[in-house]
C-alpha cells in the first residue's frame, strides 16, 4: 500500500518518470536474460567439446580395432550426443561421424544422407565445407549405383576447379588418384603436376600437394 501510494504521487503524473522506470526494468530483465543466455550457451558449447573429444577417441578406436561392435557403439554414441547437442557449434561433427560408422557397414544412402546434414548445417565458407563436400563426392564414386557414381565424379571435378573451394587441392589429388587406380596414368600424372604447380606458385601448399609431389616421384 505504502509503495502503490508514493508511485501515484510521485510517479504517476509524471510520464517521462514512468517511461524511464519502463525503460530501465525492461533494460535491466534483458541485460539479466542476456548474461544468463550468454552463460547457458557457453557451457553448453563446453559440454559439447567434452562430448566430441569422447567421440573422437572412440572414433580412433574404431579406425584402430575395425571391429564391427566399436563401429556400433560410436553409432550409438554419435546418435545420443548429437540429441543432447546437436544445435550447438560442434552438432554437425556429431553427423560427420555416423555418416564414417555408416560407412564401416558399408552403407553408402545412410552415409550420403548423413554428409547432406553436415553440409546443410556447416557454413559455406568455412573450410570443413570444402572437406565434406569432397568426401561426400568420393562416397558417391564409390558407389555401385551408376548414377549416383557419375554424380560423384562430376562434382569431384567440380570442386578441384574451384578457386574459391578452400579445399580443392585434396579434390585435385584424388582426382588423380582415382585416375591412377583406373590405369589412367598419364592423367593422374596431369593432375598432380598441376596440383604441384599450385603449390610451387605459393598459392596451395597443403598436405595434398606435398601427397602429389610424392606420386610424382614414385611414378617418374
Amino acid at each position: 500500500m505504502i509503495l502503490t501510494n508514493l508511485y501515484h504521487k510521485h510517479v504517476h503524473p509524471h510520464k517521462h518518470i514512468r517511461y524511464g522506470l519502463f525503460a530501465a526494468i525492461v533494460a535491466g530483465v534483458f541485460a539479466t536474460a542476456f548474461f544468463g543466455y550468454h552463460w547457458y550457451t557457453q557451457r553448453y558449447n563446453e559440454r559439447a567439446q567434452i562430448a566430441l573429444a569422447t567421440v573422437i577417441d572412440l572414433y580412433d578406436k574404431a579406425r584402430h580395432e575395425n571391429a564391427a561392435h566399436v563401429w556400433a557403439e560410436l553409432q550409438q554414441v554419435c546418435e545420443q550426443e548429437y540429441r543432447a547437442y546437436g544445435s550447438s557449434e560442434l552438432g554437425p561433427y556429431f553427423l560427420a561421424f555416423q555418416a564414417d560408422a555408416a560407412l564401416s557397414k558399408g552403407d553408402i544412402p545412410a552415409a550420403l544422407a548423413f554428409i547432406d546434414r553436415v553440409l546443410a548445417a556447416v557454413p559455406h565458407k568455412s573450410p570443413l565445407y570444402g572437406f565434406y563436400a569432397t568426401k561426400q563426392a568420393l562416397i558417391k564414386c564409390d558407389s555401385s549405383d551408376k548414377t549416383i557414381k557419375t554424380a560423384g565424379e562430376q562434382e569431384l571435378q567440380a570442386l578441384s576447379t574451384d578457386p574459391g573451394n578452400k579445399t580443392r587441392t585434396m579434390a585435385l589429388y584424388y582426382r588423380g588418384l582415382r585416375a591412377f587406380d583406373a590405369g589412367m596414368r598419364a592423367e593422374a600424372m596431369s593432375i598432380w603436376k598441376n596440383l604441384a604447380d599450385l603449390a610451387g606458385s605459393g598459392a596451395t601448399e597443403s598436405i595434398w600437394a606435398t601427397r602429389a609431389k610424392e606420386k610424382l616421384a614414385f611414378v617418374a
